[in-house]
């Protein structure tokens, strides 16, 4: 799949300090380049009222993507106490 990814995911990652869950964010994202489909991506689920949006669980954190056709949309990547106020954007 292509990855493409937003604003909003590349400041979440800066302010990340956990270096284990950067690795972590590194083997999701060489995973999501290497799958032909959603459905090979682990953890992955459909969120609930919105068509094309997915969270991948990783840890005590959530991915929040949209898919576009074969674009993966890597749009948030926040703690799960705090990622459903942000994401999907209302």
């Amino acid at each position: 799949m292509i990855v493409d990814f937003k604003a909003s995911f590349h400041r979440d990652i800066k302010k990340l300090k956990d270096k284990e869950q950067a690795a972590r964010l590194k083997e999701i994202i060489s995973e999501i380049k290497s799958a032909k489909n959603i459905s090979e991506i682990k953890n992955i689920r459909k969120m609930e009222g919105y068509p094309n949006h997915y969270r991948i669980k990783t840890g005590d954190y959530r991915v929040g993507a949209i898919l576009s056709g074969e674009v993966l949309i890597l749009a948030r990547f926040l703690d799960r106490k705090e990622i459903y106020r942000y994401f999907p954007e209302r």
